[in-house]
């Protein structure tokens, strides 16, 4: 409904806030705003979002001590805080499964060192490597997936300099091979139904042979109930079963915290001066409490602050479709994200 949403609110020229990414429909109303002087300011959440504004105050200080940014990656995750993180796949789902196994299958595009790489869709749990740099990896052992296409992000921050230009998705060491285990053996497949006179996981599981799996898998799924007659198989495909079962066994108990993981490294070179190149960063280390998740405070809150922001100072923003990639925007909003207790730590 957002681009039936935009489309009232342009007639009615009224300012709109979405935390989601801008879609070509929503891209393409863009001169109807303009025209009718309405800011649709949208991808106002964690990430996107947050993931704007940290990345854009970062690189905007490096420009404005005359660098030259010549590589770009930044890192995010919403992950169970690591005592939640107590099960075979250390995750736990605040959002449907079948979301997470969709969005697993996206293909991957990202630069590095000037060469374009390409990740196939079904190559990119096995692409799954160690988080190596920055503060998150000095704390927590952490895995990074990469991220759809980053390719984009290289124009939109304006880098046009940068050899490499890296987005990527965390998760907890181990997570993407098990993942990529579940894929091979069947588990994600949403085209193939469940016969009907399979009625529990330990015959659904001879039926697929699961028990084919690799070790680590088959201790998964056995964890899970995935071999036992008392688990139920609920759903009409496998993929729906598996997505159940996952839902089952892998939410949040109550009082357990989740956590938002996020991370941005520069290097950064320094032409005509005798500064030495070097990396900056700024990270956001964040966990939930007992009355709410992190997810969706950070989310509400910068959704919240964006339209509080339209309200004072809409004038200096412009209209049309925007993100909060203008200094207007991101220095509003984070430091009112800062006075909520969400702040990012910048280092060099």
């Amino acid at each position: 409904m957002h681009v039936s949403v935009a489309e009232v609110c342009i007639e009615y020229a009224t300012k709109l806030v979405t935390a989601s990414y801008i879609s070509p429909e929503m891209r393409a109303l863009s001169p109807a705003a303009q025209k009718a002087g309405v800011p649709i300011l949208c991808e106002m959440g964690l990430d996107p979002g947050m993931d704007h504004m940290s990345a854009m105050r970062l690189i905007a200080q490096a420009k404005a001590d005359g660098g030259v940014i010549t590589s770009f990656s930044s890192v995010c995750g919403g992950l169970p805080a690591p005592e939640a993180a107590d099960n075979p796949l250390k995750y736990k789902f605040s959002w449907s499964p079948a979301g997470v196994m969709s969005a697993a299958e996206n293909s991957a595009t990202y630069r590095i060192d000037g060469q374009v790489v390409h990740v196939p869709g079904h190559q990119l749990l096995r692409a799954a490597s160690p988080l190596r740099e920055g503060r998150l990896s000095d704390v927590f052992n952490l895995e990074v997936l990469p991220n759809r296409d980053s390719l984009p992000y290289g124009e939109l921050y304006g880098l046009d300099e940068a050899e490499g230009v890296f987005r990527g998705t965390l998760r907890y060491a181990g997570w993407g091979a098990l993942m990529a285990d579940f894929r091979d053996m069947g588990l994600t497949d949403g085209g193939r139904s469940v016969p009907s006179e399979v009625k529990d996981w330990a015959a659904l599981s001879q039926s697929l042979g699961l028990d084919q799996g690799t070790v680590e898998a088959r201790a998964c799924l056995s964890w899970l109930g995935g071999f036992s007659a008392a688990t139920p198989v609920t759903g009409a495909t496998v993929r729906d079963a598996f997505s159940s079962l996952l839902q089952s066994r892998l939410a949040y108990a109550e009082g357990e915290r989740d956590a938002v993981f996020m991370d941005h490294q520069l290097r950064v070179t320094y032409p005509g001066s005798e500064r030495e190149d070097r990396t900056l960063s700024s990270s956001l280390i964040a966990f939930g409490g007992a009355e709410e998740t992190i997810m969706s405070r950070t989310v509400g809150l910068t959704a919240s602050i964006g339209l509080d922001m339209l309200m004072q100072h809409g004038g200096a923003v412009g209209s049309g479709v925007l993100t909060p990639t203008q200094p207007e925007v991101y220095n509003f909003c984070l430091g009112k994200l800062a006075e909520e207790g969400i702040t990012f730590v910048e280092s060099e």
